[in-house]
């Protein structure tokens, strides 16, 4: 899934991925790396953001691009599916017992 929004505050990219990851990582997943990225020439800033939601793993690329006089947040998320397998004995395998 691929999510664009304007609701960060204006400011340096890096600066506001940094009050961003402030507000909404800290104690919830893991930032794994953070850096210098370009959009189409545009400075921006990246942050790679590793976690989990109802037993599936999720990683997030988050980037905060200056453009039009806003930041605009554009994230790329990914995740896999963990399954938790149970055995069960058929009825016919617990009278066989």
């Amino acid at each position: 899934m691929v999510y664009l929004a304007n609701d960060v505050p204006k400011g340096e990219p890096r600066e506001v991925a940094e009050r961003w990851a402030t507000q909404n990582v800290a104690g919830k997943a893991e930032i794994e790396k953070e850096a210098p990225f370009a959009v189409g020439g545009l400075p921006a800033w990246r942050l790679d953001v590793a976690g989990s939601s109802g037993g599936a793993s999720v990683r997030s690329y988050i980037t905060f691009i200056p453009f039009a006089d806003m930041v605009w947040r554009l994230t790329a998320r990914r995740g896999s599916k963990t399954r938790t397998w149970t055995r069960r004995s058929s009825p016919r395998a617990a009278s066989a017992r």
